[in-house]
């Protein structure tokens, strides 16, 4: 019998097989993508990110625009997916090339069906398979919010919106018909950048087709023509996942969810859970009760009261109008960026994120501030 199952082979999934085999767990991981490489691109602030992280880039200078533009006090990352693949590898690690379907339990440990036919039986399982919650009994009431994005990689050298050390973290000046979008501009590497139209949050989400149509008319009113043969990205996922309820099986990663509801990031903070989890895992093995460890340790008091404040904050931010959203990040980074940096990082920091909130409504034009603050008041009392 297996000490540890995990469903999902990505980033998050990966980082805790690494880390409980390395306590000595017998560990196995189910993915039917396991070896695969990862496609998307993984981002984050550096200073987020577990050291010895390995990088493909790392920016000297981050930018961002409401209507006006700021510099951001902090480095901004891109993870070198095939170095941390190759770090996170561990011949000690049992991978089985399948889809989990579903798990059963009983008093001792829980059994997980895949799609192949076979049973593997765990102490303790581990639900890693992103938004598909694969192994997790969860209830979503109302269709989630959702970011959605379409990128496009083009040479640094053929574009404006970056010079080769610094990334444009988001770029809210170009208006549109409809809801807002902004554009992100990532390099990749020393001669390829990902310039990307996004929606940061709508229900239902905006369509790859509408941010295609607007991120095709963005580059050609800058003067970027594109040759037909350039790798395009997709990106769409839930910003407001419910949690789900306590169960046998422990939720990580996206699956938790981790994700941050004001930007979308769960791949850093998994990365650096993945060895506090490990160990809450294999301590609640010794003490028969590894599941309820794995939840407390995924999700302490401080972390729900935080991801609590940030879910209204997203929902204020759908509360407003399209032509008042680049104003409301205008008052966000007209803050202290030490009030910038405890928002977007800091997931049990609960004073910060009060703060954070205060000071963005404190920055807001007298109108917006209003509109804000009642929107904030009306959900948290809700």
């Amino acid at each position: 019998m297996l000490d540890v199952l995990i469903a999902g082979a990505g980033p998050a999934g990966s980082a805790l097989a690494t880390a409980t085999a390395r306590l000595g767990l017998r560990t196995a991981l189910i993915d039917p993508a396991a070896g695969k490489p990862w496609r998307a691109t993984y981002a984050s602030w550096a200073d987020e990110l577990p050291h010895g992280t390995p990088l493909a880039f790392r920016s000297k200078r981050t930018r961002a625009a409401a209507l006006t533009e700021h510099v951001l006090d902090r480095s901004y990352a891109v993870i070198d997916n095939e170095a941390l693949r190759a770090q996170l590898d561990d011949e000690n690690i049992a991978v089985h090339r399948a889809r989990a379907l579903r798990a059963h339990h009983d008093d001792e440990a829980s059994t997980v069906l895949l799609d192949n036919g076979r049973r593997l039986r765990a102490r303790v399982v581990i639900d890693a398979t992103g938004t598909q919650q694969a192994l997790l009994d969860t209830t979503r009431r109302t269709p989630p919010a959702e970011q959605s994005a379409v990128g496009v990689v083009v040479p640094l050298r053929e574009q404006g919106f970056v010079e080769g050390e610094e990334a444009l973290f988001m770029d809210w000046r170009e208006r549109h018909t409809g809801p807002p979008s902004f554009l992100y501009a990532l390099p990749l590497n020393d001669t390829e950048v990902l310039l990307e139209e996004t929606s940061l949050a709508d229900r239902p989400a905006m369509s790859h087709r509408e941010l295609r149509d607007r991120l095709v008319q963005r580059l050609q009113s800058n003067g970027i023509a594109l040759r037909g043969n350039e790798r395009w990205e997709r990106v769409r996922f839930p910003m407001d996942d419910p949690l789900p309820r306590r169960q046998r099986v422990v939720p990580f990663g996206a699956a938790a969810p981790l994700v941050h509801p004001a930007t979308g990031y769960s791949v850093a903070g998994s990365l650096s859970l993945a060895p506090r989890l490990a160990r809450a895992l294999a301590d609640g093995l010794n003490q028969g009760e590894a599941a309820r460890a794995g939840w407390r340790a995924v999700w302490p008091k401080q972390a729900l009261a935080v991801h609590g404040l940030r879910r209204v904050g997203l929902r204020v931010l759908l509360g407003l109008p399209p032509a008042e959203v680049p104003r409301f990040f205008e008052a966000f980074f007209s803050t202290p960026t030490h009030l910038q940096n405890r928002y977007l990082a800091g997931r049990c920091d609960l004073p910060g994120t009060f703060r954070a909130m205060a000071a963005v409504i404190g920055a807001a034009p007298t109108g917006l501030r209003a509109r804000v603050a009642a929107l904030a008041v009306g959900m948290t009392s809700a």
